[in-house]
C-alpha cells in the first residue's frame, strides 16, 4: 500500500486491493541479491560456494559477484535518489532484465516508500495467468509515517466467476477496522 502513496490527504477517501494468485511458481529475479550474497555472508561459506555456483557455473568468482554487488548497489543509488521519477528509471531497469534473461518473469526489488516493503514488476504475460481472488474498497482512515494505514472495508467481492461482471457487495459491519500495513 505504501507504494500507492496513500497519505493524509486519502483520508475519508476509498481506494481498492485485489488480491491475485497464479497455479505455478514465477522465476523471480531479487534484485539485491548479489549484494546479499557478497555484503553478508563470508566469502568461505556454504551458502556463498552454492550461490556462485547456481549463478556462474562454479566457485571462484568472487570479483565477479564484487561486481554484480557494486552494479546493484548504483542501481539502488539511482532508484534510491531521483525522488518521485523513480518509477520511470524502475520501467527502464525493469525492461532492461526481462530483455536480458527471457526466463525471468517478475522482478522484486525494495520499495521506496517504506523500509520493509518490496516492489514487485511482472512480465505482462504472466499477469495474464494471474487469477483475481478477492477485492475489496476500503475507506482510509488514519495514516501513519511508519508505513501502517487504518483502513474499514466498506464493500467487497469474492465472485469472479464472470469476468465480464463483477459486483461488490455492501458490507454493513465493516470486518477490518485495525491498522493494516
Amino acid at each position: 500500500m505504501a507504494e500507492t502513496r496513500i497519505n493524509d490527504s486519502f483520508i475519508g477517501k476509498h481506494f481498492q486491493l485485489t488480491r491475485f494468485s497464479i497455479d505455478r511458481p514465477i522465476k523471480v529475479f531479487k534484485l539485491g541479491m548479489f549484494s546479499e550474497i557478497h555484503l553478508n555472508a563470508p566469502r568461505d561459506s556454504e551458502f556463498t560456494k552454492k550461490s556462485m555456483e547456481e549463478f556462474f557455473g562454479g566457485q571462484g568468482h568472487d570479483g565477479t559477484m564484487k561486481g554484480f554487488s557494486a552494479l546493484e548497489c548504483a542501481m539502488a543509488d539511482i532508484l534510491y535518489g531521483t525522488g518521485d521519477k523513480y518509477y520511470v528509471l524502475s520501467s527502464i531497469l525493469a525492461d532492461a532484465i526481462f530483455s536480458t534473461n527471457p526466463s525471468i518473469e517478475a522482478i522484486m526489488y525494495p520499495s521506496m516508500q517504506n523500509r520493509f516493503g518490496i516492489n514487485i514488476a511482472i512480465k505482462q504475460q504472466v499477469s495474464e495467468l494471474m487469477k483475481i481472488e478477492y477485492s475489496c474498497l476500503n475507506r482510509a482512515e488514519g495514516v501513519y509515517a511508519n508505513g501502517f494505514y487504518k483502513c474499514v472495508t466498506v464493500e467487497e467481492c469474492t465472485d469472479f466467476s464472470d469476468e465480464k461482471k463483477f459486483e461488490m457487495v455492501n458490507i454493513q459491519e465493516p470486518h477490518f477496522n485495525k491498522v493494516r500495513r
